[in-house]
């Protein structure tokens, strides 16, 4: 062996040599990184978010390659998100999460997961145009994704899909397919059962909503939203019951709004009960449906009902009940209509959000022509000398 040919020999050596140990540490620093991942996999479903974002980001750090790393961290930034509150760290929370969904989304285009989070963070954030863009790469990434089917009808709720009749058998469409890909799925439900409604199918409504209460029973939001949908569909004995219990055991939030929503099911009650008496008519029959008296839909507004994702209870002023008689009515901009109606004296302005589906009580339909009609209003007062209507009751 000359010189020559031994040194090179000794060359690539020390080459393997330096290539093994770097091999090696690779290997390890990816072991560190999957052990860091499966560490914060663990502390987020424990809670520990702040925890879990630490093991995330280290993991990160040891294998940038570990792509799932990076989804987690994003994901763990999006779930601390509170869309609308505007603390800077709120804020930088969202930024974070966006920015994640994007690197990960620099190394794979099309990366299903990261294009439906990035989505949902923009949804959070209200950016409804960049939402709408990555729902539909990530729905042609996995089409066989039920959550990205569901956000796609939740993003069109936001977009005023609810407004627009249009819009529903499209959105009805994404949820009876996120219910179809996953029938243990309970938010496809919750939303489904607003749709129903909206397009004037409140059976179907009623059954989607109590199909989302037995997916997750211990969700007081949903248990909210089937009361409220049996105070629309005439049944205030059984939104009677699920509020008392939502008043005694709910959060501090719910149990509030539960405790207005239960003044107004007795106030129902009690004027379907005096009406009864009164023999004006049948009002409920035995199983539970509205009859002659009553038109056959919901008044539920989309903004009063809690959506899970939405995370917003909105404020609502306590009902008010007044006697008085309807002079004159606009229903120049239908399905909504505007009553003046005096009494003791007083001239109220009285909206009806729909009056094809409002609340009636010894009427078997909501007439525009009504003049002169005395009548009794469940109605929440939004201004001086105006109101929405809760019910009408004609006399």
């Amino acid at each position: 062996m000359t010189y020559g040919s031994y040194q090179v020999m000794r060359r690539a050596a020390a080459l393997a040599s330096v290539l093994m140990v770097t091999v090696a540490a690779s290997g390890c620093s990816k072991l560190k990184a999957r052990d860091l991942l499966n560490k914060g996999v663990a502390a987020f479903k424990n809670g520990q978010s702040d925890a879990a974002i630490e093991n995330f980001k280290e993991a990160k750090e040891a294998d940038p390659d570990l792509l799932n790393a990076r989804l987690y961290l994003a994901t763990a930034y999006a779930s601390l998100y509170i869309p609308g509150a505007p603390s800077a760290e709120n804020t930088a929370r969202g930024n974070q999460a966006v920015a994640e969904f994007k690197e990960i989304l620099k190394a794979d285009p099309n990366h299903a997961a990261a294009c439906r989070g990035l989505g949902y963070a923009y949804l959070q954030k209200q950016a409804l145009t960049q939402a709408a863009e990555y729902f539909k790469r990530a729905a042609q990434a996995d089409s066989r994704d039920p959550y990205v089917h569901y956000y796609l009808a939740l993003l069109m709720s936001r977009e005023g899909g609810f407004a627009n009749p249009s819009e529903l058998p499209e959105m009805i469409k994404h949820l009876d397919t996120a219910i179809a890909l996953d029938p243990n799925f309970p938010e496809p439900y919750s939303l489904l059962a607003l749709a129903q409604l909206s397009v004037g199918d409140p059976a179907k409504g009623l059954a989607s909503m109590q199909k989302a209460v037995a997916l997750s029973p211990r969700n007081e939001k949903y248990q909210f939203n089937l009361a409220q949908i049996y105070m629309n569909t005439r049944q205030p004995d059984a939104a009677i019951a699920i509020l008392q219990v939502l008043v005694r055991n709910g959060s501090a939030e719910v149990a509030e709004r539960a405790g207005k929503a239960l003044e107004e099911a007795l106030q129902f009650k009690t004027a379907i009960e005096e009406r009864r008496a009164g023999g004006s008519g049948s009002v409920i029959g035995n199983d539970g449906q509205a009859h002659a008296c009553c038109s056959n839909g919901t008044d539920i507004d989309a903004n009063s009902i809690v959506e899970e994702h939405v995370r917003i209870i909105p404020s609502q002023t306590p009902s008010s009940f007044l006697k008085g008689t309807i002079m004159s009515i606009d229903c120049s901009t239908p399905p909504a209509a505007t009553l003046t109606v005096v009494s003791n004296g007083r001239t109220w302005k009285m909206q009806v959000p729909d009056s094809k589906h409002v609340a009636l009580i010894g009427a078997d339909a909501f007439s525009c022509s009504w003049s002169k009609q005395k009548v009794a209003l469940n109605y929440r007062e939004t201004g001086a000398g105006a109101g929405r209507v809760v019910s009408i009751e004609v006399q």
